[in-house]
């Protein structure tokens, strides 16, 4: 997956911890999230990248549990988390969410959006 245009003429965000699950309220950032960590309702953190830079971890409880994190800079960031074969998405926009819903159909998993 491609970071938009003009991602590299943000400015970097201050440093925060967001909660996943209040992405949507957040929008576009209009800066770079890039050392932000993102926590998930699990209490799992993942620290965002540089833009375009994603990731995940699989949780050490369970190996059926892995969350996934994106900078997607522009529309923001992109969350995901995958739990017994059900998948749960996160963005700060729209556009974030389908960022991330592109990369999940190229491993070919689906997914619904919360």
């Amino acid at each position: 997956m491609r970071v938009p245009p003009g991602a590299g003429d943000l400015e970097p965000c201050p440093v925060a911890t967001i909660d996943v699950t209040s992405l949507a309220q957040m929008g576009e950032p209009g800066c770079n999230l890039a050392g932000s960590t993102l926590r998930f309702p699990t209490g799992e953190e993942f620290e965002l990248g540089e833009p375009g830079s994603g990731g995940g971890i699989t949780s050490s409880r369970s190996r059926t549990h892995e969350v996934r994190a994106a900078n997607w800079v522009i529309p923001g960031a992109g969350a995901v988390d995958i739990t017994d074969g059900v998948v749960t998405v996160w963005g700060s926009t729209q556009w974030a969410v389908e960022l991330q819903l592109k990369a999940l159909a190229l491993e070919g998993i689906q997914s619904r959006v919360s």
